[in-house]
């Protein structure tokens, strides 16, 4: 399986509206027929988003479009997309070469991503749990209608500071 999520192409997919500076959209994932388990990128406006919905779309969020140059940390599309392939239970091609982190690693990546998510709206702390494993997160993305919002569960990964800012350092180093 591929799954690469692509850079905004800074116009919608369905009407060809160019994004302006500070303009929200949603950005999906749709799975490109005849090819099992190949994700493409599409970019849709607010307009064309309320109009049809989510669609085929399997996995989407909501973005703003910036002509700056986003360190990792601040770029949405960039941690949505570590988060995607570090998750648990990521079974694409580019969560396997996410495989050659270590597990914990991986755990700490995804963590890190999801606080980044949190951090900049583009995810909710529903509840968290205790397991054998450890504290697990339950995380909602944002819709006007529940049958919109993707739910996602990940590892509360404890870390000391100077974790948490190397593994800030890497994402930066992968951007």
């Amino acid at each position: 399986m591929d799954f690469k999520i692509s850079r905004s192409s800074r116009q919608c997919s369905v009407c060809s509206h160019r994004f302006e500076d500070g303009e929200k959209f949603h950005v999906g994932l749709i799975t490109r027929p005849r090819e099992e388990g190949v994700f493409d990128r599409v970019d849709i406006c607010r307009p064309c988003w309320d109009r049809q919905g989510p669609g085929n779309v399997v996995a989407h969020w909501v973005s703003q479009f910036s002509r700056e140059k986003k360190h990792a940390i601040y770029d949405p599309d960039f941690l949505w997309s570590v988060f995607h392939k570090c998750r648990p239970g990521a079974e694409t091609e580019a969560a396997a070469s996410a495989r050659e982190l270590s597990a914990v690693d991986r755990a700490r990546f995804a963590y890190v991503a999801a606080l980044g998510l949190v951090r900049m709206k583009q995810l909710k702390s529903k509840e968290s749990r205790r397991t054998r494993k450890g504290e697990i997160m339950t995380l909602e993305t944002l819709g006007r209608r529940e049958k919109d919002r993707q739910r996602f569960e990940i590892l509360s990964v404890s870390m000391t500071d100077d974790e948490m800012q190397a593994i800030q350092d890497r994402l930066s180093e992968l951007a």
